[in-house]
């Protein structure tokens, strides 16, 4: 018995754990949770009525999903040309953004910027920084790039991935943590400027790790995009998210101001999705919803074909970002009659992500009064007049949302979007036989392309808590027309 429950926790995990709909009422103490739906690529590309599907692809964190040279969302590629069973294919290198240089001897500008669309804003803000006398501003959003896999019988997907980090990093985090940045190595020897001192050695190799990747390339994107530059990041990414729904064909590399790209002639209305991981969720969460543009709005229901666009999140940030961001003004606009549905994919060991359906349902709770202490009455009046008309009650609140369809589909006409979740388990063991004890917390937030039943939810969608299968005809090749 105890060799067998040793080489369980040995085993690394790849299993869906529950898909559940904000808009489904559902009783937790049963097994009646896992009740949730959405289209997944394969239905909202509609190959019956469409040739193409246009899919964006905005990171998180750095480049990549993963260690290793692949770029970010070539995997995934590869996940599409195996369930599809046709060949990867060979886009001309000019036409790509170029890898990152993190951790390797740093590409010239020249070379991280040979190839793709560059995105820019003219009209970008200066900043001022703790020297006073030293000011900041930068045109440069990001870099766009574009890879077709054709599926056959004249389908295809099409690809566009926007590259905002390394941009970024030069621009404005490098002059605020450059100089405690790790030294690059070039052949085994770094190589140090005059009169710099490489304060990244003096750590314990440990300490150094988790100072360089979890701070300098992880949290502070965070607080970059919490200040004022994160409404430049939102530019990069609503232009990246109008070229995608325009389906630009990209075959040069070049230079493009971000907000006319939502200004260009729609010619063919076409299927999209959007795929994000990490701090990119919420910036695409604020493109398309919080700070929605108006002449995004109006591109998207004149471009997109779908009545609904689908987000798919890998280890979304909402509320951890959301925090940072109260109080911020909310667009009005809103996309109708286009819908949205935000897909939510979260490790269960995940440190950096949550599950959406609790959170917004734990919103919806203290709309009329703060959330009562365990086993405590709730006293004195409703900190506000309820808004939504609901009872003030708390705890009659939770048990309308929990049994009401009629209360959860009025919670997600408010909230002007459906949610669903989808709870995985991935990251092997910290240590090999006690993953009991820990897994790898870096793997579960950086691994969701290379699982399996991430890559079949997200390809197949689900019905009634159930992912499609290959039984159900999914994925399924292009029907002649």
């Amino acid at each position: 018995m105890v060799a067998v429950v040793w080489l369980s926790a040995c085993a690394q995990p790849d299993q869906l754990l529950r898909v559940r709909s904000l808009g489904q009422p559902y009783d937790a103490a049963t097994d009646r949770h896992s009740n949730g739906r959405f289209q997944g690529l394969e239905r909202v590309a509609d190959f019956a009525q469409h040739d193409n599907l246009n899919l964006l692809f905005v990171h998180g964190i750095g480049w990549t999903q993963r260690d290793g040279p692949q770029g970010f969302g070539l995997d995934w590629v590869e996940a599409m040309a195996q369930a599809y069973g046709v060949a990867l294919p060979s886009p001309d290198p000019r036409t790509l953004c170029q890898t990152s240089g993190q951790g390797q001897a740093q590409p010239t500008r020249s070379q991280r910027l040979s190839g793709g669309l560059r995105l820019i804003q003219p009209g970008a803000p200066t900043y001022v920084t703790d020297d006073p006398l030293h000011v900041v501003r930068s045109q440069e959003l990001g870099c766009l790039d574009r890879i077709h896999l054709p599926l056959g019988h004249g389908r295809s997907i099409t690809v566009y991935r926007f590259f905002w980090d390394d941009t970024m990093w030069d621009a404005y985090q490098a002059r605020h943590l450059g100089h405690d940045d790790p030294v690059p190595a070039v052949d085994g020897k770094k190589k140090t400027t005059p009169g710099q001192e490489d304060i990244d050695a003096l750590r314990t190799p440990a300490n150094a790790h988790l100072k360089s990747h979890l701070v300098t390339y992880g949290l502070s994107d965070a607080a970059m995009y919490l200040g004022p530059v994160g409404a430049s990041m939102r530019e990069g990414v609503r232009g990246a998210i109008c070229a995608a729904a325009l389906g630009l064909p990209l075959q040069h590399a070049g230079v493009s101001e971000a907000a006319a790209l939502c200004h260009e002639p729609v010619k063919q209305r076409q299927p999209l999705a959007v795929m994000a991981h990490s701090l990119g969720s919420r910036i695409v969460f604020d493109a398309l919803h919080t700070d929605l543009q108006p002449d995004l709005a109006l591109l998207l229901q004149a471009a997109v074909s779908n009545p609904e666009i689908e987000v798919y999140m890998l280890a979304n940030q909402l509320p951890l970002i959301g925090l940072g961001r109260l109080g911020q003004p909310r667009s009005p606009v809103r996309l109708q009659p286009l819908r949205l549905r935000w897909v939510a994919v979260s490790e269960l060991d995940d440190p950096l992500t949550y599950e959406l359906v609790p959170y917004f349902e734990g919103l919806y709770l203290q709309r009329c009064a703060a959330s009562p202490a365990a086993g405590a009455a709730l006293q004195g009046p409703p900190a506000i007049r309820c808004p939504d008309g609901g009872s003030t009650d708390y705890r009659q609140r939770i048990a309308s949302l929990a049994q009401d369809l009629h209360a959860r589909e009025q919670l997600v006409q408010s909230l002007g979007f459906d949610v669903v979740d989808i709870r995985v388990r991935f990251a092997p063991p910290v240590v090999p036989g006690l993953g009991w004890l820990a897994t790898d917390p870096h793997r579960a937030h950086s691994d969701y392309m290379n699982s399996s039943h991430v890559q079949q939810a997200l390809i197949c969608g689900a019905d009634g808590g159930r992912i499609r299968q290959v039984a159900d005809g999914c994925p399924s090749p292009p029907p002649s027309r």
